[in-house]
This record gives structure tokens, C-alpha cells and sequence, in this order.
């Protein structure tokens, strides 16, 4: 489908990562920033941690 995320890795993999949240976080978050082109307000945040998430990258 053209404009859908690729997955990094098979499914097996990927659910392994959601075990591992900092570890999930640090191969998702990079992905989904540039799916929507470093736009952060395009991204579904959970508002009690959005400050932090745009604290820590920014918007472009």
C-alpha cells in the first residue's frame, strides 16, 4: 500500500519488542517520526506524555 509504514522486522520479532518497551521505543520512535515527516502533531500521543515526547524530539 503506498504511504503505509514498512514494519522493521517479521511479527515474530515485533512482538517480542512490545516485551521490551524502551527497546520497542527505540526502534519504532525514529520510524514513526519520519512517516509523517518529523510532524509530530500528525501523531496520536497520549496527552499526559506529550510534552515530554515533543520535549524530546521536537517538531520539524
Amino acid at each position: 500500500m503506498a504511504g503505509a509504514p514498512n514494519l522493521p522486522s517479521g511479527y515474530a520479532t515485533l512482538i517480542t519488542l512490545t516485551y521490551l518497551p524502551p527497546l520497542w521505543r527505540k526502534v519504532m520512535d525514529h520510524r514513526v517520526i519520519e512517516h509523517y515527516g518529523g510532524d509530530l502533531t500528525k501523531v496520536n500521543i497520549d496527552p499526559r506524555k506529550r510534552d515530554k515526547v515533543l520535549a524530546r524530539y521536537g517538531t520539524r
